[in-house]
């Protein structure tokens, strides 16, 4: 009858569109929440162990009754505890035991998704470190052929150079000594060697696939490549 007039009240309440926090320990009330739309079972977590409240709230979930393990705990006469235990209903032991089962596995759900959201967080990161490594690679990358660039400019500059002042020579002597004539060859062509090496390093950089054969397309950032003049991979 307790939990009939419990009923009666909670739907005359939700006929008038009262909004109502009741708490029970009535497992017909749990049932009904369960079943009854606009109607919606909490609980407050409780610590058998402790036999203190965690506070924790959960939405969803009807408590479950914990007066004979606290009974136990607390030191009651073993004997009246087994006898309660056969006078309650076996389908409302059923319940509760279904209830806790609910409770753990929601948890060990929560700890599933917090895991799951600490792997996303370590693996943007990794994902951030990785494109500011990419970012480093590049810029030295562009670094590196604009100070190239800048080198072959200077010694190509140092060439004409050379040639400019020997035809000025020519223009004013009509002749240039043999000793001047052989170290400008030199001098040129040493030029000419870095130059022509520097080439073949370009021509010799390949992307190698999985038969060790050269392929096809342009290199770019995080290839790895054989320099075939150097003997080495990088």
């Amino acid at each position: 009858e307790g939990s009939a007039l419990a009923m009666a009240l909670l739907e005359n309440l939700r006929d008038r569109g009262i909004t109502t926090l009741a708490t029970t320990h009535y497992s017909d009330l749990k049932l009904y929440a369960h079943n009854t739309p606009g109607v919606r079972n909490a609980s407050v977590e409780f610590d058998v162990q402790t036999l203190r409240p965690t506070y924790e709230l959960s939405i969803g979930l009807p408590g479950r009754s914990n007066a004979l393990t606290i009974a136990r705990r607390l030191g009651l006469n073993p004997v009246i505890v087994d006898n309660a235990e056969r006078i309650v209903r076996p389908d409302t032991l059923e319940a509760d035991a279904l209830l806790e089962d609910i409770k753990h596995a929601k948890q060990e759900a929560q700890r599933a998704e917090q895991r799951a959201k600490e792997r996303e967080r370590q693996a943007q990161v990794v994902e951030a470190d990785l494109r500011y490594q990419l970012a480093a690679i590049e810029e030295t990358r562009r670094d590196v052929i604009a100070e190239t660039r800048e080198t072959m400019q200077a010694e190509l500059d140092e060439v004409r150079g050379e040639i400019e002042q020997a035809r000025r020579q020519l223009s004013r002597t009509g002749s240039i000594g043999a000793s001047t004539h052989d170290e400008f060859l030199a001098r040129a062509e040493q030029q000419m060697a870095r130059r022509t090496a520097n080439r073949e390093i370009d021509r010799n950089v390949h992307l190698p696939n999985a038969d060790g054969e050269a392929l096809s397309g342009p290199i770019e950032v995080g290839d790895r490549v054989w320099v075939s003049s150097l003997q080495a991979s990088g």
